[in-house]
């Protein structure tokens, strides 16, 4: 109300200001009751208006409600509808308000209004009543000299009305206007108007009522046919009703955009069907071939010469430049309702002269390009379109084949959806092989598929366009060459997504020259980006760039650029784990090699947010490493990520993933490799509870670490396996022989981790002293050397050992300190478990409002990260808690 500058006194004017208008609309509301109409709403108010109080939604629908009459060739009935809509009209919208006149809205408003004007006097003039729509275009034209539009239609009418005199100064005056103020010549609707009146000899005004054929002529129909079997896609459709025209200035345009053959024109066809009754002016279609094989894409001059042919401009009067073709197609779309798709479009250049200029109409635009300039310029809707969902694949090949057929072999149907990467073109090709080939089975059908002749062959149609792979190349051949070579390259990466660091580390580029092809890619939907920084493409791509590597990179270049791939995740998530957790690292990777991008990683939040969302490409690149042989990266990255997937509960992934790399050491026989995955994979398969398989990788990596004569290797085992027994004289041998290994070394760490379990087992011994002074020594070194996740281990051990001893208050506050580390650090599983001992520690001193707090903080935690056995033995406890006598 105010703009940028309001007085002092505005809240208060404010309140005064409402009081007033509920006074106004509800005279009948007493005194200190709610508003209905006005209420308050938060800190502000809303309007609660029904919409057939409000003018300007009884405005439009009575404008739409004009606009089918028109289009079933009624403009009587138009014309009176659009006269009940103008009599609504009070003047200009919030003329009080003159800081908002430039305000979008209200251009929109004021735009409407001079269209329906405009419609108003056509339909007059196409009703046989050309003298009452005079005065209305008069009114119009004053306001609005140089509107050619409203302009020739005043020439139409008074020519109708018999007012030769007055149309030929109407267009002498408008002409001399528009050579004056804007130096250019009549447009050919003004044009028109103005030839009718020369050819006309005067003898029959009555022929001259529309200045036009008196024939109907049809409307375009062009729209290609619709699918019959088209499904899914609820959202996609939901956005493009979205686009429907409302209240807007301009014509609206939508721009859907996606990957070769994830059904862009099927969609937009089907949609454009059912609201094709929506634009009772037409529905205008060309197909602009931007990626097509052979032929260039479609000018812009020729798709207009197309439209004006649809429009019943006869060919002489079409002009020959596209900047007045563009005008012309635009004077004829003004105060029409009309759908203009425009398919298969290359960039935004091909589509800009095709838009129209004024309300009304609906531009719907497929490409695989993502049009940015498009979206950024012209304002175009952005609507990408995705793969179908796993569910929507599924009813494609049932509409296709029929539900009978489906569900006979549903674990084939799941194979097909799978290897067709849910693309509606490959799922499309394979459904017409199973349609043709009826006896076919699914099952067969899916193995081809698999088999060593499947993949991209397996979905080769019976021409170009059904053909996957040379569907595919049309987008590439669109790249430019460093793009292309990038997405060659990306087709060794293992997914499901890769940040750019990645990508330049592939490339052997720096980021800086990396990120504007990822951009290339991503504009041509050959990778899509879900998250800034982060690209991922679907399987059938990833094929297809593989096939692309091999046929066009030499072996070494390939090799090449999975090694750099390699480095940047084994040195990023060595670096995130010497955040993480700091101690002497237990791997050492070798210098990355030149081209490597590393992630820089500043601190731990850092760290953590990197492994947390890369953990997922981490476990695929372990498998990916020793696919191609490159066994060393493949068992070093699972030795350098162990901490995070032990602290993080994820010991499926972990052992699932040294697994692995003991494979691949074993079939590459390197001990060094096979040494470190048995130590790995003996603590992943304790916290599985799998002890005896945990004892056995124990003394198989003690065995090969002595035959190496790997000390720190040595060190570490012992380490472990002290943790892992269930023996405490076991156990303590074992932390007594790692603390030797690593006073040798030197590792004051590792020293610290030996004595933290030397107390432990103390503790069980019942060595009580000897267990507090190792703990206390520990806890020291821990807190020296900055290591947050050990100190918080040591001060659950110095917990339960303070429990044990009697020091009840000494033993809660040392589980306190440990929560409070872990909570920080992250470490959820670990922090359950100490919640679990202070609870035991609160029932056994009759505390049993705290001890449930803790059990209860430590199921949310086992509900959601497990063990499940942890879960329902300590549901079992606080059953037990809540039923006892003390609770009551």
């Amino acid at each position: 109300m105010w703009g940028s500058r309001p007085p002092p006194t505005a809240v208060n004017m404010l309140h005064s200001r409402v009081k007033h208008l509920r006074r106004l609309l509800e005279p009948q509301r007493r005194r200190f009751a709610g508003s209905e109409i006005l209420p308050a709403v938060g800190d502000g108010y809303a309007l609660g208006l029904p919409a057939d109080r409000v003018d300007l939604s009884s405005f439009r629908d009575l404008a739409d409600a004009a606009a089918v009459a028109h289009g079933e060739r009624n403009p009587r009935q138009a014309a009176d509808l659009l006269g009940r809509a103008l009599r609504l009209w009070q003047g200009p919208p919030l003329a009080d308000l003159p800081l908002l006149a430039g305000h979008p809205k209200v251009v929109a408003l004021i735009e409407q209004h001079r269209t329906v004007v405009a419609r108003y006097g056509e339909s007059l003039i196409e009703a046989g009543d050309p003298a009452a729509a005079v005065p209305v275009l008069e009114q119009a034209v004053a306001a609005h000299p140089l509107d050619e539009t409203t302009c020739a239609l005043l020439v139409r009418a008074c020519h109708a009305a018999g007012r030769r005199g007055q149309a030929f100064a109407v267009y002498h005056e408008t002409r001399r206007r528009l050579a004056e103020q804007l130096g250019v010549d009549p447009a050919p609707q003004l044009a028109a108007a103005h030839e009718a009146l020369l050819q006309d000899d005067g003898r029959s005004n009555a022929a001259l009522k529309t200045a036009v054929p008196t024939a109907p002529r049809p409307s375009p129909a062009q729209l290609p046919a619709d699918l019959a079997a088209f499904t899914g896609r609820t959202d996609s459709l939901r956005q493009l009703d979205d686009l429907l025209p409302g209240d807007t200035a301009v014509a609206s345009v939508g721009a859907v955009s996606g990957a070769a053959g994830v059904g862009k024109t099927t969609l937009v066809v089907h949609w454009a069907h059912r609201v094709q009754d929506r634009f009772p002016d037409g529905q205008l279609y060309v197909n602009l071939h931007g990626f097509a094989p052979g032929a260039a894409a479609t000018s812009p001059e020729e798709a207009l010469r197309g439209f004006l042919d649809a429009l019943r401009v006869p060919a002489t009067q079409i002009p020959r430049d596209l900047p007045a073709q563009a005008a012309l197609y635009r004077s004829l779309l003004a105060g029409k309702r009309m759908l203009v798709v425009l398919d298969n479009a290359r960039d935004a250049e091909q589509v800009r002269p095709l838009l129209p200029g004024a309300p009304g109409c609906l531009v719907v635009v497929t490409s695989r390009n993502r049009l940015a300039s498009l979206v950024a310029v012209e304002g175009a809707r952005p609507l990408p379109l995705d793969l179908l969902t796993v569910g929507e694949a599924r009813q494609f090949l049932t509409r296709r084949l029929g539900r009978r057929r489906i569900d006979g072999e549903p674990e084939a149907v799941d194979a097909i959806i799978s290897a067709c990467a849910r693309l509606p073109l490959a799922l499309a090709v394979v459904a017409a092989r199973a349609a043709t080939h009826p006896h076919f089975s699914l099952t067969a059908l899916a193995g081809q598929l698999r088999g060593p002749a499947g993949g991209l062959d397996a979905l080769a149609g019976e021409d170009a366009v059904t053909d996957v792979r040379t569907v595919f190349s049309w987008s590439y051949d669109a790249l430019s060459q460093d793009a292309r070579r990038l997405l060659r390259l990306l087709g060794a990466h293992p997914g499901p997504e890769i940040a750019t660091a990645a990508a330049a580390s592939l490339a052997g580029a720096p980021v800086e020259s990396v990120r504007p092809l990822l951009t290339e890619l991503t504009r041509l939907s050959l990778v899509n980006e879900p998250v800034p920084g982060r690209y991922s493409f679907h399987d059938l791509l990833r094929a297809y760039a593989v096939e692309l590597a091999h046929a066009h990179d030499a072996q070494p270049e390939r090799h090449d650029a999975q090694r750099r791939m390699f480095d940047h995740y084994l040195h990023t998530s060595h670096d995130a784990t010497a955040l993480l957790y700091p101690h002497p690292a237990r791997v050492t990777p070798a210098p990355a090699h030149p081209g490597v991008t590393i992630e820089p990683l500043n601190d731990r939040p850092q760290a953590l947010a990197w492994v947390t969302t890369e953990l997922p490409v981490l476990l695929n690149t372990v498998t990916a490493a020793a696919d191609a042989g490159f066994t060393t990266y493949c068992w070093q990255l699972v030795v350098t990520l162990a901490e995070y997937l032990e602290g993080w509960a994820r010991w499926h992934d972990w052992a699932d993933a040294v697994s692995t790399a003991l494979r691949a050491a074993r079939e590459h026989a390197d001990l060094v490799g096979q040494a470190n995955a048995h130590w790995c994979l003996a603590n992943a398969r304790f916290f599985l509870g799998s002890q005896h398989d945990a004892d056995t990788h124990v003394e198989r990596a003690l065995e090969l670490f002595t035959q190496l004569d790997d000390q720190a290797g040595l060190a570490r085992t012992h380490h472990s396996a002290s943790a892992l027994t269930c023996d405490p004289q076991t156990a303590l041998r074992h932390a007594r022989q790692a603390l030797t290994l690593y006073r040798a070394a030197g590792n004051r760490s590792g020293q610290a981790h030996a004595l933290n379990n030397a107390c432990q087992a103390q503790l069980f011994i019942g060595a009580h002293d000897e267990a507090l002074r190792h703990g206390e020594q520990a806890l020291t070194i821990f807190q020296e050397t900055g290591n947050t996740n050990s100190e918080a281990y040591t001060w659950d051990t110095l917990g339960t050992l303070h429990q044990v001893r009697g020091d009840h208050q000494q033993a809660i506050t040392c589980f306190h300190n440990a929560l409070a580390l872990l909570r920080d650090i992250g470490e959820r599983v670990v922090e359950a478990g100490v919640l679990c001992r202070l609870g035991a520690l609160h029932v056994g001193l009759d505390n049993l409002a705290a001890a449930r707090d803790a059990w209860h903080r430590a199921l949310s935690i086992y509900d959601k990260l497990g063990p499940p056995d942890a879960a329902s033995g300590l549901r079992a406890r606080l059953d037990g808690l809540d039923q006892s006598p003390a609770s009551r």
